[in-house]
């Protein structure tokens, strides 16, 4: 049988299969390269595997397995971090309440504090995957037990692939070490299924629904949802 690949060395497509063809040991040479006599009656199965297809399947592996760098931002990040939140609320008006001219009009810091902290997820070249926040609630001495998680935003290209949860669980490690903080709380576009299922995964649970949260133009309607951090 003719191999599936027109020349030998060309890397497969994606989906298909490794060269494997069938044929007798009258067309082949006993020792011939690149084949293995199974002694199966006159069959001989030939596999033609080229190397750097197999460490280049192998690496892409690797790389689909590999979680995303979750650091914490510092000040002179504020700029790229508000560009970056902007692009965001421009591409999902739907479940972002913020607009991007909020953003223009009040630039967000990106400095860590004692009661606030940034962080972003990196992909292996430096590019941004996501972001979040997580703050002390600010203004009321009697809140002061309660932590925020806003502006969590990971990009659609990496959706679905952990990018979230990486982020969600170190801003949660880092409210669970402020001073204080017994709880986090966060809205959610009720609309937002699959980001509701990750915060319900880690232990948040709705207390409350606002119809008419914000519009996109769109009437939406937005979730609270909190989630313990430490008792007492």
């Amino acid at each position: 049988m003719r191999s599936a690949r027109s020349a030998r060395g060309a890397p497969p497509a994606r989906g298909e299969r490794p060269h494997v063809a069938l044929t007798t040991p009258s067309q082949l040479e006993k020792g011939s390269h690149g084949r293995a006599n199974l002694d199966a009656g006159d069959v001989i199965l030939e596999v033609d595997v080229v190397l750097d297809v197999a460490l280049a399947l192998a690496d892409e592996c690797t790389m689909s397995a590999r979680e995303p760098l979750v650091r914490l931002l510092s000040a002179a990040e504020s700029e790229r971090y508000s560009d970056f939140f902007a692009a965001g609320a421009q591409a999902h008006p739907d479940t972002l309440r913020i607009a991007p001219e909020d953003i223009e009009c009040a630039p967000f810091s990106t400095a860590a504090t004692d009661d606030s902290a940034t962080f972003v997820a990196e992909a292996g070249d430096g590019s941004w995957l996501g972001v979040c926040t997580v703050e002390r609630e600010r203004g009321r001495l009697k809140r002061r037990h309660v932590a925020w998680l806003v502006r969590m935003y990971v990009t659609a290209h990496v959706a679905g692939r952990g990018v979230g949860r990486a982020l969600l669980e170190r801003a949660m490690a880092r409210a669970a070490a402020m001073p204080g903080i017994a709880k986090v709380n966060l809205t959610v576009a009720a609309h937002n299924a699959a980001a509701i299922h990750l915060y319900e995964s880690v232990g948040f649970r709705t207390f409350s629904r606002e119809e008419d949260a914000f519009r996109d133009p769109e009437s939406r309607t937005e979730l609270s949802m909190s989630a313990v951090v430490r008792e007492g």
